[in-house]
């Protein structure tokens, strides 16, 4: 991240529900590291999402047990 900035991030599944929340705060500048456990999750397909106040990602992820 070129500033500091606060981030939300979430785990959704396949309908749009929100599933999980990794991350809801102030992330300094650069490369920052976040851990997600599955645990209690069925194996399937779901989306991560990053919101900043500017910008939103989203990637697919597929969790296989």
């Amino acid at each position: 991240m070129p500033s500091s900035e606060k981030v939300k991030i979430t785990v959704n599944n396949l309908l749009g529900e929100e599933v999980a929340e990794i991350g809801n705060q102030l992330y300094s500048a650069g490369i920052n590291q976040v851990t997600f456990t599955a645990n209690g999750f069925a194996s399937g397909i779901y989306l991560v999402s990053i919101e900043t106040s500017t910008t939103r990602l989203s990637q697919k992820i597929v969790l296989m047990k």
